[in-house]
């Protein structure tokens, strides 16, 4: 399915967070295991099927605690919502241990701020590493994109203004990682998304 997974660590610390790990799980636990991490806690930028796949499995393996934003239980908990019905290969639900909501945080020492941007589901959610001057935006924002907005509580105009409120007001130098295709940057959206 093409999801990127972020692997977010300090390399003073051992602690690690999984952002978004889905397909590839072998994969993923090898990188894990060649750096010696501990991973923590597992945040979802939206649940949509492809990018909760093996989520349990993951979570078993690491111990790591699963967030998603408050907003995302409907879709997150629901095979229809989350469109493992329609396009998985077997239809599955995930319950994340805990919920979070727009605002700052702290995951394996890390210092993370939730940006709630509703949209692409309801409780879509971007991550910001402001030391980093990095933000992963899932399915809200791709290089020259946005996400879809046909799925369960999807909806194109709080999409837009999602992107244009919180995300485009953030420093041209933003790196913007997302949760498929390649990287990109606030400043080249703003000039190059046809979508805004």
């Amino acid at each position: 399915m093409g999801v990127n997974t972020y692997i977010c660590y300090d390399e003073n610390s051992p602690n690690a967070i999984l952002i978004d790990p889905s397909f590839d799980t072998d994969i993923i636990l090898m990188k894990i295991e060649s750096l010696n991490l501990n991973v923590t806690d597992i945040l979802l930028t939206h649940g949509h099927f492809d990018h909760i796949y093996n989520i349990d499995i993951l979570k078993n393996k690491t111990g790591a605690a699963t967030w998603a934003h408050t907003a995302e239980k409907p879709v997150i908990t629901e095979t229809k919502n989350n469109a493992s019905e329609n396009y998985g290969k077997q239809p599955f639900k995930v319950f994340p241990d805990n919920f979070f909501d727009e605002g700052e945080y702290n995951f394996a020492g890390i210092n993370v701020r939730v940006i709630h941007t509703p949209g692409h589901t309801q409780g879509s959610s971007c991550f910001l590493f402001e030391k980093h001057n990095t933000l992963i935006t899932g399915d809200t924002l791709f290089r020259a994109g946005i996400g879809r907005t046909d799925l369960a509580t999807g909806n194109h105009s709080q999409l837009v203004n999602s992107i244009r409120n919180k995300l485009l007001v953030l420093p041209n130098n933003t790196t913007v990682l997302p949760g498929h295709g390649d990287q990109t940057t606030i400043e080249f959206e703003k000039s190059n998304n046809p979508y805004l």
